[in-house]
């Protein structure tokens, strides 16, 4: 196995389950979380670093990452229409989108609600590949 380095940037820790499974594999791992509160997950499982910046350099690569933090057009194409029921019941939790994209256009096909379990958890069990290659 060639060994690889892995910067996990977070605003609130949720990438820790990853970082530790990526660290059991045997990469290089650190991690930042910039939401203060939440800084002491992972403590003692996951290396950290308390300057993402400068670590940048260290890894000799940037990675795929994804978030948003304005909507977009996939956001208001699927979870946008449900936005008001959501918030009636008050869910708070992830929820897994699989759609179809395409020039045409954006087209739902289903959704699940995982209440609260971060879905790589779930997933997990089912990967083949470990999830540092």
């Amino acid at each position: 196995m060639d060994r690889k380095k892995f910067l996990f940037v977070s605003l609130d820790g949720l990438i820790a389950d990853i970082a530790w499974q990526v660290v059991k594999e045997g990469h290089e791992v650190k991690l930042f979380v910039e939401a203060q509160s939440e800084r002491e997950i992972a403590d003692g499982f996951v290396p950290k670093t308390e300057d993402w910046i400068r670590e940048v350099p260290w890894t000799g690569e940037i990675g795929t990452t994804m978030f948003w933090r304005e909507p977009t057009r996939l956001f208001n194409a699927t979870l946008k229409k449900m936005e008001t029921r959501l918030r009636e019941e008050r869910y708070v939790g992830y929820i897994d989108v699989n759609c179809m994209v395409n020039s045409n256009g954006i087209y739902p096909l289903e959704f699940t609600s995982r209440f609260g379990y971060p879905t790589i958890s779930i997933q997990q069990e089912g990967m083949l590949t470990p999830i540092g290659d």
